[in-house]
């Protein structure tokens, strides 16, 4: 292929729009390598025990949206783009969310109250790790996965180019976390490739992503992108060092205040999921009454004396010792004093009464 037919087809793929965080133009030309975690996985696990959820730098709102089903009654995403601003608006309101406008850096303050949010997401955007635990509620949790600072530093320098912030690593910020007053649950690291499959998919990429090659431009980078060009033609791979990193970090518990609604999700997920793995018909039951709970609103308490209620007069299910070992220990959880049957139906006011106690706690 000519160097004129290269440049005609690198020019197009300059012109080529990018909208949101969306980078479907390049499937099957940009490969990465599959890291061993799923941020998108544990956010949908984190929202199951929380009411409110903010989404940090959400770019266009398309991942966010994807995990629509497990939204809790607040959300709440920011993105300063203006682009970006607008399409996540077009996703997300109708759906019930707020989109907001905010700046993020590692220092800059953000506008919402002490305590707002069950849980802060961000994926791969800046943060302030105080303005974090700040806006956290106690027992909340901060989940983050992160461009380590030395991504595909080799495909910089074949640009002659640097990574800006090199320091930007799980050594950092996990620190600066914990300083903030939160306790790290977890920091995975993970290194692996980012390779493509032609040039005009790198041009592409560094369009879209500005600042990893500063000015970059087909015209400016002409001899550059040539000579990624001559690697490929030798039969070499286009091939680069991709890191992540993932930290979750959680806000700890208020002193002496009752945490009813993240515990009894903790408590309500190890019963009924134990129950619906067994293969008898109290298993597969159960099993069923937490699905439905959690499409009518995974995020409500009440799903969980609501089942024990639903179930309590299916015949042999209150007999069998692992149920009644259940009912026992979650009415002890509540401060119940007779686990019996006629007292089910306290564990649902109980609830109700830890959930108006909490919302006041909120107010």
């Amino acid at each position: 292929m000519s160097q004129d037919t290269l440049l005609e087809d690198w020019r197009r793929e300059e012109a080529y729009p990018f909208t949101g965080w969306d980078f479907s133009h390049l499937d099957g030309r940009m490969i990465q390598e599959e890291h061993p975690w799923s941020y998108l996985t544990r956010a949908a696990e984190l929202m199951q025990s929380s009411t409110s959820v903010v989404d940090l730098d959400t770019g266009g709102g398309e991942r966010f949206l994807s995990l629509r089903l497990h939204w809790p009654a607040k959300v709440v995403a920011t993105e300063e783009y203006p682009p970006n601003h607008a399409l996540a608006t077009a996703r997300l309101t109708p759906h019930g969310a707020q989109v907001i406008s905010v700046r993020l850096t590692d220092d800059d303050p953000m506008p919402f109250a002490d305590g707002e949010f069950d849980l802060v997401l961000n994926r791969h955007a800046a943060f302030n790790p105080a303005e974090v635990a700040r806006c956290l509620a106690p027992a909340g949790t901060f989940l983050t996965q992160q461009v380590h600072g030395m991504w595909a530093w080799d495909l910089l320098a074949a640009f002659d180019a640097r990574p800006q912030w090199p320091d930007a690593t799980p050594a950092k910020y996990a620190p600066r976390l914990e300083g903030a007053g939160l306790e790290i649950v977890q920091v995975r690291e993970w290194e692996g490739k980012l390779r493509f499959t032609d040039v005009g998919a790198i041009v592409y990429y560094l369009k879209a992503v500005p600042w990893l090659v500063p000015g970059f431009s087909v015209e400016t980078h002409q001899r550059y992108l040539f000579a990624l060009q001559e690697r490929l033609d030798a039969g070499a791979e286009l091939a680069f060092v991709a890191r992540l990193y993932l930290i979750e970090a959680r806000k700890p518990a208020a002193v002496g205040a009752p945490h009813w609604r993240r515990e009894l999700h903790s408590f309500a997920d190890r019963v009924l999921r134990s129950f619906a793995a067994r293969p008898d018909v109290h298993g597969v039951a159960l099993g069923g009454s937490l699905a439905r709970g959690r499409e009518w609103r995974h995020s409500d308490v009440e799903y969980v004396p609501l089942c024990l209620r639903r179930f309590k007069h299916q015949e042999g299910v209150f007999d069998d010792p692992d149920w009644r070992r259940a009912h026992r220990d979650l009415c002890a959880f509540l401060g119940l004093n007779r686990p019996d049957r006629a007292h089910t139906a306290d564990l649902l006011s109980r609830v109700r009464l830890a959930r108006s106690e909490l919302a006041a706690r909120q107010r």
